[in-house]
């Protein structure tokens, strides 16, 4: 019996060994799999190219131009302004606008080369970064497309409605105001001049 015993304990200590082995076996291939995924993430987290095509993939200058410019546009109050002189703006109008304004290939390379002026900064090799955008293009793109808005636009009406009779009704009443009290001083001139000896 005593052989037997012996048998099974060998056969326990060998299964305890090959238990060992396939447990570090895995804990090796995950920690393999875990530097490998950290060299790739690392890789891609500095690699300016993947935050470019994110940005394409993701259709995020779509949802710019369709979503997000709109909806800042309206909710700062231009668009009121824009009703009051007789234009009517919808939301589509207005991305139209944006894509004359910032065409997608000029927002689309000026944010890719943002993107890499910004990488050497975020890698740690360098201490500083400089990103200049010129925006006088775009400043007269802007001009272009409210010249010609307000020339498709009625807005000779508005102006006149909106902006020029409230400033001549109150320069009316100034007028009146002011020719009432010539008048009122010049009666008390005529009165003071008839009651002097």
């Amino acid at each position: 019996m005593s052989g037997a015993g012996a048998g099974c304990r060998h056969r326990t200590q060998a299964s305890s060994k090959c238990a060992r082995l396939v447990a570090l076996g895995a804990v090796c291939s995950l920690a393999l799999a875990c530097a490998l995924f950290a060299l790739r993430a690392s890789a891609t987290v500095f690699d300016a190219g993947y935050y470019t095509g994110a940005l394409e993939t993701t259709n995020a200058y779509e949802v710019t131009y369709e979503e997000v410019v709109p909806r800042l546009f309206f909710e700062s109050g231009v668009g009121e302004q824009a009703e009051a002189l007789g234009i009517e703006l919808t939301r589509e109008a207005v991305a139209g606008y944006a894509r004359r304004v910032v065409p997608p290939a000029w927002l689309s390379s000026t944010v890719d080369e943002a993107i890499r002026e910004v990488m050497p900064y975020v890698k740690g090799s360098s201490d500083e970064f400089s990103v200049q955008i010129a925006l006088d293009e775009r400043a007269h793109a802007a001009l272009a497309v409210l010249r010609d808005e307000l020339r498709d636009a009625d807005v000779h009406g508005a102006l006149i409605e909106h902006l020029l009779s409230p400033f001549l009704r109150h320069r009316e009443r100034a007028l009146r105001a002011a020719a009432g009290l010539i008048a009122h001083h010049r009666a008390l001139r005529v009165d003071s001049k008839s009651s002097s000896p």
